[in-house]
């Protein structure tokens, strides 16, 4: 029962870290990537903001508290405003007349809110630093291949609170080159920089942003995972925004007593708003898990001949994706073993001489050999190496053994083994979750009660009204279904990282998910992004919640002025974006 309450899938796809990479030659920078993990480390550790004093500044006691509860003081920083230029507007420079510049301005105060309450604020409960780790990789997919050099930049970022300031679009004085800021033309003029954002108009409120711990990784140069930037992480408590507004800043027209009868017009601009919007995991865990990457650039649909994609719609294998579970461990294993050897011998030429061998001295010799610090480290490498083996055919036989169990309700198959394909993966997962579904049921508690106390109990009510003398069936029922769950949620998993590795090859492909699997010329409009496949800019790719998809709690909407009536709140359960993409670009 500990294997399945180990939920060994997630630990044997997260273990295969630092103590899992061979060691091919054991001198000192080797030993060092493997122990003390040469590069740079930055901690950033901002400086004390007052309860008070955050408080002056708009951010409101939930959030701060949601971050430390009642924290007399904090981490964290202040911006006062933060402004965007749009050098021409809206339309064509000369001839619309939306064509002139603007603004979209964050913070700086306007009538009655000052500039100190419409400061954006960061804060940092401050018992863990801003963390960065640097490395810089001479090949980013090991010297055979060639991968060319890579600096990978690892951002460790505690929970922390984010309240923006007031949102405002305003006038600006950035001007184009030729053209005078109001869009007029001023021929021979420069280029102007924008520097002033008057006449604001507010059109969102300050949100207040809450978000668990997360780790950020940015590699430049020949990126080995895949994404310039890398922000895998899971939220704890999810995200919450708190003090959501969206104005109708402008206001409605002019009515008179007729209009209202009339129902021509509203009386008054009012806004969208809630008290706080929540966004967690499908699963009830509070939580929130995203998986998003980041990357810049341009692309065209590959394969592109007279505006058609001529190549067929192939996945590369995804199996990888599912035997590096099973593989990857145990060839690591195999490498640390090796290295353990290798220096082991060199370390016996070194002490006892030229032709020595570690396995030809004797044993007072070896545990000589064996004291020194360079084999102690390659010592410490093969066991967590093998360890992190176990936990992968742990993982194997922790599915296997509920897959094939009756008293789950799943079918026999599929178990997972070293050559799995991503099918028997999905199926696995499929199969999972059906178990744990019966495993948690009423008949499916009472069946583990009678076999877990030998037909003492009938029924897991029986086991629980029994007090202490079932007590001990109660705990093993309970044990058992929550062992079930883990390794559920290990497959679910292993299948979310092939469905992401899915995304990514069919993106580079370029193909429709509903292209045939011959080589027939495919319309371009029926591309990965349902349209003309082509941009240049900023693009993130990410999903939002784990494999039930991600929930969304609206508290206390109301849509209309400051006297509107509450409507109530809303859920919006399970909602499943997948890798939905954003490409950010000019115009």
């Amino acid at each position: 029962m500990k294997m399945l309450k180990k939920l060994a899938l997630v630990s044997a796809i997260s273990a295969i870290s630092v103590s899992a990479f061979a060691m091919e030659a054991m001198d000192d920078e080797t030993m060092s990537a493997t122990t003390g993990q040469d590069g740079i480390t930055i901690n950033i550790v901002p400086d004390a903001i007052s309860r008070t004093d955050a408080a002056a500044m708009g951010v409101t006691a939930p959030t701060m508290n949601l971050i430390s509860n009642n924290a007399p003081a904090y981490k964290g920083l202040s911006i006062s405003e933060i402004r965007v230029h749009d050098d021409d507007g809206l339309g064509t420079l000369g001839t619309d007349a939306t064509a002139n510049s603007g603004a979209l301005v964050i913070g700086g105060g306007l009538g009655t809110v000052t500039e100190l309450q419409d400061r954006t604020v960061i804060l940092a409960k401050g018992d863990k630093p801003i963390q960065i780790n640097i490395d810089m990789v001479g090949d980013s997919n090991g010297s055979a291949a060639n991968g060319g050099a890579m600096l990978n930049v690892e951002i460790k970022q505690p929970q922390m609170a984010i309240k923006l300031g007031n949102i405002y679009v305003a006038n600006s004085n950035a001007a184009e080159a030729g053209w005078n800021a109001d869009g007029t033309a001023n021929a021979g003029g420069a280029e102007v920089d924008g520097t002033t954002a008057p006449n604001k108009v507010k059109i969102l409120s300050g949100l207040e942003i809450v978000m668990g711990e997360s780790i950020m990784n940015i590699q430049l140069g020949n990126e080995s995972q895949g994404h310039m930037i890398k922000a895998d992480a899971k939220l704890i408590g999810g995200i919450s925004i708190n003090n959501f507004a969206l104005f109708d800043q402008d206001g409605a027209p002019q009515t008179t007593v007729d209009d209202l009868i009339l129902g021509n017009a509203p009386a008054a601009g009012g806004s969208i708003r809630a008290k706080s919007i929540k966004i967690t995991n499908n699963d009830g865990s509070g939580n929130l898990t995203t998986v998003t990457g980041i990357d810049v650039g341009s692309r065209i649909a590959a394969n592109m001949s007279g505006g058609v994609v001529t190549g067929p719609t192939t996945v590369a294998s995804l199996d990888p994706a599912v035997q590096l579970l099973f593989n990857k461990p145990a060839e690591d294993s195999t490498k640390a073993a090796n290295a353990l050897a290798a220096e082991r011998d060199v370390q016996a030429v070194n002490l006892f001489g030229a032709g020595s061998t570690y396995l030809g001295l004797t044993g007072p010799q070896q545990a000589t050999v064996d004291a020194t610090s360079y084999v102690q480290t390659a010592q410490t490498a093969a066991t967590a190496a093998a360890a992190t083996a176990t936990d992968a055919a742990n993982a194997a036989a922790s599915v296997n053994a509920i897959t094939t169990n009756p008293i789950y309700g799943s079918v026999a198959t599929p178990n997972l083994t070293s050559t799995s394909t991503y099918a028997e993966v999905s199926t696995a997962a499929t199969n999972l979750a059906s178990s744990y579904t019966n495993a948690n049921s009423t008949a499916g508690r009472d069946a583990l009660t009678n076999a877990l106390s030998g037909g003492a109990f009938t029924t897991y009510a029986d086991a629980v009204a029994a007090g202490a003398a079932g007590a001990a069936v109660v705990t093993g029922v309970d044990n058992t279904v929550a062992g079930v769950k883990a390794v559920a949620d290990g497959v679910a998993l292993l299948k979310e990282t092939a469905d992401y590795r899915k995304t990514l090859v069919e993106a580079t492909v370029g193909q429709s998910n509903n292209n045939n699997s011959g080589n027939t010329a495919i319309d371009k409009s029926k591309s990965t992004w349902g349209g003309i496949d082509t941009y240049n800019g900023l693009v993130i790719t990410s999903q939002l919640g784990g494999a039930n998809g991600a929930n969304i709690a609206i508290n206390n909407l109301a849509v209309g002025d400051t006297n509107a009536a509450v409507m109530g709140d809303i859920e919006i359960i399970g909602l499943r974006l997948g890798q939905s993409r954003i490409v950010i670009m000019g115009h």
